[in-house]
């Protein structure tokens, strides 16, 4: 019996140890070493073992399992049951108790009913020996006890003679055979003598109690799983963009300086300088007199600054070293920005990054839309022309092939603004043809269309940089996510989703065994990466002639067990997607500007409008047609009268007759979902 209470004890042990280093996980976050506890609590458990009654260890087990099934219930069933979940087996652990003291009490009520004090010594110890030896229930035991004294009291009835007595004890103690092989044959035979159903219900009791076990053993080992960084991704990364550029053509030294040297408007000031400057260009007004006098000074405070970034514009290619173009590398933490060296190695992930260079492209992108704007209430044409051409050529620097996908959006913001001033110079009548045919020459001189298309693999690269920070290197489907390196991954990769309700790391275990290994993770994304790097190189038009694998490959993926590529990937693709379909709105409107000097020239020489834009290819005006990147053909052309109307039919793919789309304040939306992208007449 004793070996049954000590081996009952050393799974109540090991239970109570797996809930402590469960504790010491999530709460201590490993504040005493794995599995110490573990080992601790059951060397405790088999020692006390042997001083307190077997029932009590009973008890304490059964308590342990239920708050176990509690648990697993609790991690699959987040929801308002949890606290009847939590109340049930508290319940049912107190009613068990009363149930098995008032069994206890009568059990003993009856085991005093029958006394064997009146049988011989030898008689009684014989018994107590294969009780004892029985290891089993106490009823059983009592029962047991009194059909053993029933056999002694009966063969001794008749017998007064006292040796004969003692020779019929020898001859029965030595008929029943040894206590220990007489107490294994009974308690086999009153486990065969079991009713079916008990037996059933036996067997998957303990069926189940092994199943927790190993899960929560399982549960403890996907929890304290290891991950190791093989590669620098960071490194890696840096190679691409650095794709042989040599420091004396690099531009961002330059860019970086004229950062330092920007002044930042005053507080009052800042929400006009980034939201007027279109308002006022087009409807070719002045600011009120305190604004326009802050403007000139502002100005001429940034002159330095300008001429660093005009430096910097006449190179050949912009990379930026990813501690040079994060500046700081920092993480939010508690509402608050900390620095790359507040944090520790652990926290250096990819998808965490963000990039304050984007700040100095944005005032330098401000500051120079604000000197064309006052360029041109000056009426000093050959100045802004320059300042187009600067803000060209820096678009140009950020669009290698490797460069990141948001130095593409800057650079085609960048392209945007200088366009769309250049149209509007074009418009003012204030070039000759001369002036014309100049510009048109050194827009040639910046071929937009050789631009290459934006790289996706870095994009890869964060999430191979994610797998190996996450995923444990070895085990089951080449390694399983750890569930604390988890929460961490969405505490650092989303830290705008700190305000929302923190969700336990239950979840997060739940989540991290639902997901698929890694081997397996990084095969689905790869085939996904590809269909989508395909897309990002193709154009609007032809991808909606397609029948969309990667849209129908993404709707496929099951988000529970590859969560994470539906947070790194998935939910980022529609907004790839607009990037790229960017990339040729903003080379439409780039070669549509083209056409439009090309245009304007010839109206100058001619007095009119061709019929036809094939007839500008023919006389030397126009190199090319443009195409439309929402069609199949060229750009739209129409004479009308004495003047003209270039336009793409725009994002519906439906030819409106260049008819634009405004919203509910009359505002024209350029390239909108209805209507057409007029380029010229200037809207």
């Amino acid at each position: 019996m004793k070996a049954v209470k000590v081996i009952l004890a050393i799974i109540t042990g090991a239970l109570l140890g797996v809930m402590l280093e469960f504790i010491n996980l999530v709460a201590g976050r490993l504040v005493l070493p794995p599995y110490i506890l573990l080992t601790i609590m059951t060397l405790l458990a088999a020692g006390i073992s042997l001083f307190i009654p077997t029932r009590f260890v009973v008890i304490v087990l059964i308590a342990l399992i239920l708050f176990l099934v509690n648990a697993v219930a609790a991690v699959y069933f987040l929801s308002a049951f949890t606290i009847i979940l939590i109340a049930g087996p508290i319940l049912i652990f107190l009613v068990g108790c009363i149930y098995l003291a008032l069994r206890r009490a009568r059990e003993k009520a009856a085991s005093q009913e029958y006394d064997i004090e009146h049988l011989p010594d030898c008689v009684g110890k014989y018994i107590e020996s294969v009780i004892r030896n029985m290891r089993y229930r106490r009823k059983v035991r009592n029962e047991v006890r009194e059909e053993l004294a029933g056999h002694f009291e009966d063969a001794l009835a008749d017998c007064q003679d006292d040796d004969k007595r003692n020779t019929m004890i020898e001859h029965l103690i030595e008929k029943f055979g040894d206590e220990k092989l007489l107490a294994t044959l009974i308690r086999r035979g009153k486990k065969r003598c079991r009713p079916l159903w008990l037996k059933r219900m036996i067997r998957t009791c303990q069926a189940a109690g092994l199943l927790i076990a190993l899960f929560f053993l399982y549960t403890l080992w996907f929890t304290y799983g290891r991950y190791r960084v093989d590669i620098d991704y960071l490194e890696v990364i840096n190679e691409m963009g650095r794709a042989g550029v040599s420091e004396s053509e690099n531009a961002w030294p330059y860019y970086e300086k004229a950062g330092a040297l920007y002044v930042q408007p005053e507080k009052w000031m800042k929400n006009f300088i980034r939201s007027q400057w279109s308002t006022l260009l087009k409807k070719s007004e002045e600011p009120i007199e305190a604004a326009k006098e802050y403007l000139v000074k502002w100005l001429q405070k940034n002159e330095d600054a300008w001429q660093q970034f005009a430096m910097g514009s006449s190179k050949k290619r912009c990379f930026m070293k990813s501690e040079n173009f994060t500046g700081e590398d920092f993480i939010y933490e508690e509402g608050v920005i900390k620095s790359k060296n507040s944090i520790d190695e652990e926290q250096k992930w990819l998808a965490a990054l963000v990039y304050p260079a984007g700040n100095i492209f944005g005032d330098m992108l401000r500051l120079g839309r604000w000197r064309l704007w006052r360029h041109l209430q000056q009426n000093r044409i050959s100045e802004a022309i320059e300042d187009i051409f600067i803000m060209l050529k820096a678009a140009r620097n950020l669009q290698g092939q490797n460069n990141l996908w948001y130095e593409h959006a800057i650079s085609q913001v960048y392209t945007g603004s200088a366009c769309e001033v250049l149209t509007y110079i074009a418009a003012s009548e204030k070039l000759s043809a001369m002036d014309l045919q100049k510009v048109y020459q050194r827009l040639l001189q910046i071929p937009l269309q050789d631009c290459p298309h934006w790289n996706p693999e870095p994009i890869r690269t964060i999430f191979l940089d994610t797998v190996q920070r996450i995923f444990t290197d070895g085990g089951p489907g080449g390694g399983h996510i750890i569930p604390v390196r988890l929460k961490d991954f969405y505490t650092l990769y989303s830290p705008c989703e700190r305000d929302k309700p923190k969700k336990s790391l239950p979840f997060y275990i739940a989540q991290s065994m639902n997901h698929a290994g890694r081997d397996e993770t990084i095969a689905v994304y790869d085939e996904l990466f590809e269909s989508l790097s395909r897309d990002l190189k193709t154009s609007p038009y032809q991808r909606a002639i397609k029948e969309g694998y990667t849209a129908k490959l993404a709707s496929a993926l099951s988000e529970k067990r590859y969560s994470l590529i539906h947070h790194l990937l998935i939910k980022n693709i529609p907004f790839r997607i607009r990037l790229a379909d960017r990339r040729y709105q903003t080379i439409a409107q780039y070669e549509a500007t083209k056409t439009i000097l090309a245009l304007k020239r010839r109206q100058r020489e001619k007095g009119e409008c061709p019929e036809k834009l094939e007839e500008l290819v023919k006389a030397g005006y126009l190199k090319q047609i443009s195409d439309d990147p929402y069609s199949d053909k060229p750009l739209r052309y129409e004479r009308r009268e004495n003047d003209f109307v270039l336009y793409s039919v725009g994002a519906n793919f439906e030819d409106d007759g260049g008819k634009v789309f405004t919203d509910s304040k009359g505002k024209v939306i350029m390239w909108a979902d209805e209507g057409d992208a007029v380029f010229w007449p200037v809207q």
